[in-house]
């Protein structure tokens, strides 16, 4: 059982000295991580730069940066139990080791250990495995929440990416007086229960993406490219895009990244 018992410790001292720490005690990186620093390359909070045998954790008298004694090493004990071969220890041992990459943004050593894992394991129920790869090499884009802008100028939106070099835009304008006019009829028309999801103007997005309620979904108004320049080791960067659109009313913006994935967003001016 020695094995078992190399996990129950491993396990232990990373729930005590884990980078995750910082997060179970309500510590939260800035917005952007340390986008606006890209060469930091030392500090308490340099996730990326750590060593094997350090690592950045809560303790009773704040936040530190260490080194860990082998024998309290979580990362040794976990790369020990996997030397010993195939067993349910070894397996789980793979996946604390990837997501302990994971989480000190060492992403090509995290991207390494799910291919072994994978490699050893196979791609795992309903291809998590793979799935937590791809996440972390392939193109991905997503939009960042936006607010309400007013009209007369163009829209900007944030767009977070990593990986992909090229991202293509197209915009739809959305029917709101429609929307708005279903909304009341709805309303005059219901004697019983309501049903909120006719009701949530703002939640058009939703209705128009995952209920297929295209007809609110009016004609394509623009249409445009944005060449990005990704971080190296699969890190997030950040770009504002400014869109064309500057007329008051809503718009549903599609962002489709080259070999990568499909990201949407409501873009709301108002007058």
């Amino acid at each position: 059982r020695l094995s078992e018992v190399d996990q129950w410790f491993a396990d232990f001292h990373k729930q005590q000295f884990g980078v995750q720490t910082m997060a179970y005690f309500g510590f939260r990186f800035p917005r952007g991580g340390d986008e606006r620093d890209p060469d930091q390359k030392t500090g308490t909070y340099a996730l990326h730069t750590l060593k094997d045998t350090e690592t950045i954790a809560r303790l009773a008298n704040g936040i530190k940066r260490f080194t860990l004694p082998d024998e309290f090493n979580y990362i040794k004990v976990y790369e020990r139990i996997i030397k010993r071969g195939r067993s349910n220890q070894a397996e789980n041992s793979y996946n604390n080791l990837a997501q302990e990459y994971e989480d000190r943004r060492q992403y090509p050593r995290a991207a390494d250990m799910w291919k072994k894992f994978i490699g050893e394991y196979g791609a795992g129920q309903n291809n998590h495995r793979q799935r937590r790869l791809d996440q972390i090499v392939k193109n991905w884009g997503r939009f960042e929440p936006n607010n309400m802008m007013a009209a007369g100028n163009k829209a900007n939106v944030e767009y977070r990416y990593r990986n992909g070099a090229k991202v293509s835009f197209e915009a739809h304008a959305i029917k709101v007086e429609k929307l708005l006019d279903d909304v009341k009829a709805y309303l005059r028309g219901r004697t019983g229960q309501i049903d909120w999801q006719q009701t949530q103007i703002g939640n058009i997005g939703y209705r128009l993406v995952e209920l297929n309620q295209n007809q609110y979904l009016g004609a394509k108004v623009a249409n445009w490219d944005l060449d990005l320049k990704p971080r190296p080791n699969h890190v997030d960067a950040r770009v504002t895009v400014t869109t064309p659109l500057s007329k008051a009313g809503a718009y549903l913006v599609t962002a489709t990244m080259a070999d990568g994935n499909v990201s949407r967003i409501i873009i709301w001016n108002t007058d």
